[in-house]
């Protein structure tokens, strides 16, 4: 899918760009324009309301990324957990595979999911300055780190590319939680993004919970060229080096959008899931008594 911008139109199928380009235009419209007319103050220009804007985009962005997902996957918002004991800050996009994903909810309806059954997680921003992108890089990689803490490493599904070989976050691509970030826009020149951004981690983060994807809608997309000049949409592994790569619209003005589909289906589609061993995350079995047949 991500290919049609780059191929030739006889390689193209036209239903199918037709109505990616409609859902386009209908999310980049729904998160931008509609989005601040609904909670901006025309007089002041100031947001009011801010909570329920939030609430508003990541509910239209969670609506187009059902587009760029496989239908037995779903979406949601919560806290990761895992079976350290470990709760992540909340993350505006969960998508997690129902199978793996035991419904965990507190009275107040927070969601918690198990991380072996979390394939994606993402970030809805408004504009970001460059500490504001600096943050949210941060705090997505702390909670995708969160996932490094396993119960089982038993796999539900597991790309034929990497079954054969051993469970690994920090070795196989598609053993990693994929993560994204997708913001209205930049308020300063992303020109020099891909010389700087890697640099702006955090010392103790590891390249594998590095992001994924940066989706600014008006601006590109940020995200990898491997030493085969081909985009790429993972962070470096031990094996496999690559370079930050920022792609801009020109001629054809969706075609950061494209890749973001594209990149976000076939991770979603190759990402583990694993079973999670839920006896792991409960307390300790015991304190009580046997009665056993005689």
């Amino acid at each position: 899918m991500y290919y049609c911008s780059l191929l030739g139109d006889d390689q193209v199928n036209h239903a199918f760009s037709a109505l990616l380009n409609e859902r386009i235009e209908l999310f980049n419209y729904s998160f931008t324009a509609a989005a601040r007319q609904a909670f901006v103050d025309p007089a002041t220009g100031k947001l009011f309301h801010a909570g329920e804007f939030g609430t508003y985009r990541e509910g239209i962005l969670r609506d187009f990324m059902r587009l760029c997902i496989p239908a037995r996957l779903d979406i949601g918002t919560g806290f990761l957990i895992n079976s350290a004991g470990e709760v992540s800050t909340q993350a505006d996009i969960v998508i997690y595979d129902r199978s793996a994903a035991p419904r965990v909810e507190s009275n107040e309806h927070q969601r918690f999911f198990p991380v072996e059954g979390v394939c994606a997680i993402g970030e809805v921003k408004s504009r970001l300055s460059k500490t504001g992108l600096r943050e949210a890089l941060n705090k997505l990689a702390r909670v995708k780190a969160k996932a490094d803490h396993v119960s089982s490493t038993i796999p539900i599904h597991r790309d034929r590319a990497v079954v054969a070989r051993p469970f690994s976050r920090e070795t196989e691509e598609y053993d990693q939680l994929f993560s994204f970030i997708v913001c209205e826009g930049f308020d300063f020149d992303p020109s020099s993004l891909v010389s700087e951004v890697t640099g702006w981690y955090e010392k103790d983060i590891k390249n594998h919970n590095m992001h994924n994807l940066v989706l600014s809608t008006s601006d590109g997309l940020l995200l990898y060229v491997d030493k085969n000049d081909k985009s790429w949409m993972y962070p470096s592994t031990p094996t496999w080096q690559v370079k930050n790569r920022f792609i801009r619209a020109n001629e054809n003005k969706y075609v950061h959008f494209h890749f973001f589909c594209g990149y976000m289906y076939n991770a979603t589609s190759s990402a583990t899931v694993l079973f999670p061993e839920m006896s792991a995350y409960m307390p300790p079995v015991s304190g009580g008594s046997n009665q056993d047949e005689a």
